[in-house]
């Protein structure tokens, strides 16, 4: 097996915020869109194989902070936030299960957003069916970590041990005092949140799956039926032009053909192979 090759050298260069724009000003910017959960911290000396390795070409600048994954909203409405898209693969689907398996939220109530690049967090590229199996550990992740988090906000708003608490669907209450409840959506209450946990926890095993390896009908699927289903080719932007790929070949009639001679084509007729014919917006093309 082949050296995965670092796409960056420097570590630091990976986790430095964009140009003009600092970690706590990301964080803020996550957390107006929408008004929903954003908890950021300073992870400190949490065990490295508590997550998983952030190296090489697919992972090194995959952010550590749950946050850039997830949104919460007051309304108990998840947003999932990933840079790979929708190609026929079922990826929006499958991350919507993952992330609904580990925040403990019904499947139904989780957004997805795709390939937005003002949004969603890094990514390499769609391609070599790494979304799932490889891409899904990260989603995973930020959604347990959220999870842990929001047991914490509650086992304080409802005064009782986090031992004692129970979630499903985004509902929080104590076992002992079933009536005292709490969703995740009143803990968040559009508030940028600052906390750290002192341990990282860990995936829900897939004994304990309700979610994820269960059949959905595929989002996109009464879309791609009723053709309504957009795709990169669908894309129109304000001043766009477009371009027409020719190949086009003439041949001389075989009667007139001479084998040990080239045939000219006729004037007129002359292609030129991947010549390009430019389109003024609104003038056809492809």
């Amino acid at each position: 097996m082949k050296k995965e090759v670092p796409f960056i050298q420097d570590r630091t260069e990976a986790a430095a915020p964009s140009p003009g724009m600092d970690r706590r000003e990301f964080l803020k910017r996550m957390g107006l869109l929408g008004g929903g959960l954003v908890i950021y911290g300073t992870l400190g000396d949490l065990p490295a194989e508590a997550r998983a390795l952030r190296t090489g070409l697919l992972g090194s600048r995959v952010p550590s902070d749950f946050n850039a994954f997830l949104r919460i909203d007051p309304d108990n409405r998840v947003t999932c936030f990933v840079g790979k898209i929708e190609m026929g693969q079922g990826v929006i689907t499958s991350f919507a299960q993952m992330a609904a398996e580990e925040l403990d939220v019904a499947y139904e109530s989780v957004e997805m957003v795709l390939g937005d690049t003002d949004l969603c967090p890094w990514d390499a590229g769609t391609w070599g069916s790494l979304s799932t199996r490889y891409y899904g550990i990260f989603v995973k992740e930020a959604a347990c970590e959220a999870r842990a988090v929001l047991l914490d906000m509650a086992a304080e708003r409802l005064s009782c041990p986090r031992n004692r608490l129970s979630v499903k669907n985004g509902l929080v209450w104590d076992r002992e005092r079933p009536a005292i409840r709490v969703t995740y959506g009143a803990l968040t209450a559009g508030r940028i949140i600052e906390r750290h946990l002192s341990e990282l926890p860990r995936l829900k095993p897939a004994s304990a799956y309700t979610t994820s390896g269960r059949p959905f009908l595929r989002r996109d699927a009464i879309r791609k039926v009723l053709g309504k289903a957009r795709f990169a080719g669908d894309i129109r932007l304000p001043g766009m032009g477009h371009l027409c790929h020719s190949n086009i070949f003439v041949a001389a009639r075989a009667r007139d053909r001479d084998p040990g001679k080239p045939q000219p084509v006729p004037e007129g007729r002359r292609r030129t192979r991947h010549h390009l014919h430019g389109r003024r917006p609104g003038h056809g093309g492809i």
